[in-house]
């Protein structure tokens, strides 16, 4: 995904020229749209997230894609991708060189799988709280404290709710002869 860091400590690069010494930089305070926890990120830092610092993107990208390969599957498309699949698999798996044996054990027990609800899917006990975070990767702590989630910069009191746009690029025109 691009742009995203991974919560095993590595977060987003900010140069120093984006802050001063004593300067509080403006932040964008939101709320995780996978946990709903409150977050604030810097200006130099962001880029429109819409996710925590605390690993909620990686968890809600492999959420997405197991419902993209849920709906593919159950597809028409999907159907005749699996079954010529399994064509496959059972023709290059047509040899048996050891046959089981035939008499079957009576006093084995077959346990249905536990089948988990959506709720049960969408469990935030996964991903680590922005106060765990914190600590982990040494930043400061203490409610939201005016510091940015991704690399601890002292953020301004006065907080945005949309991220900042960027500048476009101004085409550079033929120069005039």
């Amino acid at each position: 995904m691009p742009g995203y860091y991974g919560a095993d400590g590595a977060s987003r690069p900010c140069h120093d020229d984006c802050h001063g010494p004593d300067e509080h930089d403006t932040g964008r305070f939101f709320l995780c749209e996978r946990c709903r926890g409150q977050v604030l990120i810097c200006r130099c830092c962001d880029r429109g997230q819409i996710y925590c610092a605390g690993g909620c993107a990686r968890v809600a990208r492999a959420e997405r894609r197991r419902e993209v390969v849920r709906r593919y599957q159950t597809s028409r498309n999907g159907r005749f991708a699996h079954a010529a699949r399994s064509r496959r698999y059972r023709a290059r798996h047509n040899k048996v060189t050891h046959h089981g044996s035939l008499a079957s054990d009576a006093d084995v027990d077959v346990m249905a799988a536990s089948v988990t609800t959506p709720n049960e899917a969408s469990d935030t006990s996964d991903t680590p709280s922005l106060t765990e975070f914190a600590i982990a990767n040494g930043l400061p702590t203490g409610g939201l404290g005016h510091h940015c989630h991704w690399c601890g910069r002292c953020c301004s009191p006065f907080l945005r709710r949309e991220p900042l746009r960027r500048r476009r690029a101004i085409p550079m025109s033929l120069s005039r002869g």
